[in-house]
C-alpha cells in the first residue's frame, strides 16, 4: 500500500504533530498530509492539484506486533476545507462521505463555508484568489446553494461583466445554472450587449449568453446586435461574438445578421479585406449563412 501511495503521490509530505497509543495493539498519529496525486488513489486528493488535509492515522498491529492495517481519518478543519483543491475533492466524494461519520462532518464544514460566504460573494468575486473559490463552488455545488451569488450580482451585472474577475463568475453562472436562476442577470445584460461585445472581458460573457441563454435570448441578442454589425465585425473582441452568433443562432436569426451586413453597399467586400471581418465571413460560410459580394443574403449548405 505504501509503495502504491508513493507512486500515486510522488511529492507526498506528512508532518507528524502528535502520536499516542489508543488501545491495545493500536496507535494514533495526528499529522498534516499534503501532496499532488499523479494517478487516482485517494478520492479527496484531486488528480494534478496539490491538496492539504489534517488527518489522523490509526495503525493496528497483530499479535506478533506486525503492522496489520492503517486507517486514514480526514479531520474537518475549517481553515483547510475551504481550499479550492479540497473543495473539489469534497464535491467528488459527497455521496460516499455523507454516509460516514467523519465524511458527514467534513460536508457540514463545507456547508458552514457556504453560509460564511453569504453576503460576501460580491467582495470575493473581485479577489484574485476568492474568485476561484466562487467559481469552484458554482461548478461543483447544486445550483440552489449558489443562488445567493446571483442575488448579490443582481443590479450589478453590467459592471461585473466588464470586470476582470467578476466576469468569470458571470460566465460560470451562465454555464452551470438553469435559466430560471440566471434570467434576471441576462435581462440586465441584454440592453448593453453591443457595448459588452467590444469589451475585452464583456465579450466572453456575451458568448456564454449566446451558448447557454436559450432560443429567446439568442433571438433578442441577434436583433440587438444587428444594427451595430458593421462596427462589431471590425472589432478584435466583438468579431468573436458575431462568429459565435452564427454558430449557435437559428437560420432565421442568422438571416437577421446577414441582411444587416448586406444593407451596406460593398459591406461584404470590405469585411473580406479586414482581418477581423474575414473571420466573421468564414463563420457565416461554415454556418451556411452565405452572403455574396453583391450584398444579397442567401442560405447555402454548410461547408464540409
Amino acid at each position: 500500500m505504501k509503495r502504491r501511495m508513493c507512486d500515486a503521490m510522488p511529492d507526498m509530505y506528512v508532518s507528524v504533530e502528535a502520536a499516542w497509543p489508543s488501545r491495545e495493539r493500536e496507535a494514533m498519529i495526528s499529522a498534516m498530509w499534503s501532496g499532488t496525486q499523479r494517478e487516482e488513489f485517494l478520492p479527496l486528493f484531486p488528480r494534478g492539484k496539490c491538496a492539504r488535509w489534517h488527518v489522523q492515522l490509526r495503525y493496528r498491529f497483530d499479535e506478533m506486533f506486525k503492522l496489520d492495517a492503517v486507517t486514514v481519518l480526514f479531520e474537518p478543519v475549517l481553515a483547510l476545507t475551504h481550499l479550492p483543491s479540497n473543495m473539489e475533492g469534497l464535491a467528488r466524494c459527497a455521496l460516499q462521505l455523507a454516509s460516514t461519520a467523519t465524511g458527514s462532518r467534513l460536508l457540514q464544514v463545507q456547508s458552514l463555508i457556504i453560509k460564511g460566504m453569504r453576503g460576501h460573494a460580491w467582495e470575493l468575486s473581485a479577489s484574485p484568489h476568492g474568485n476561484h473559490v466562487l467559481q469552484l463552488l458554482i461548478t461543483t455545488t447544486p445550483h440552489q446553494l449558489v443562488a445567493f451569488i446571483v442575488a448579490e450580482f443582481r443590479g450589478r451585472a453590467v459592471g461585473a461583466a466588464m470586470h476582470m474577475t467578476r466576469s468569470r463568475i458571470l460566465e460560470r453562472l451562465l454555464e452551470h445554472c438553469p435559466l430560471e436562476l440566471t434570467t434576471p442577470l441576462i435581462q440586465e445584460l441584454l440592453p448593453r450587449v453591443a457595448e459588452l461585445s467590444q469589451h475585452r472581458f464583456g465579450n466572453f460573457v456575451v458568448q456564454r449568453m449566446i451558448e447557454h441563454g436559450g432560443e429567446a435570448v439568442r433571438r433578442d441578442l441577434a436583433q440587438r446586435l444587428a444594427p451595430h454589425l458593421q462596427e462589431l465585425t471590425r472589432c478584435q473582441h466583438a468579431n468573436i461574438v458575431v462568429g459565435a452568433a452564427f454558430r449557435h443562432c437559428s437560420a432565421e436569426e442568422q438571416q437577421i445578421l446577414v441582411h444587416s451586413l448586406a444593407a451596406v453597399p460593398g459591406g461584404i467586400r470590405a469585411l473580406l479585406r479586414s482581418r477581423h471581418g474575414s473571420f466573421v465571413v468564414r463563420q457565416m460560410r461554415l454556418a451556411g449563412a452565405f452572403c455574396d459580394t453583391k450584398g444579397a443574403g442567401r442560405r447555402s449548405q454548410p461547408a464540409a
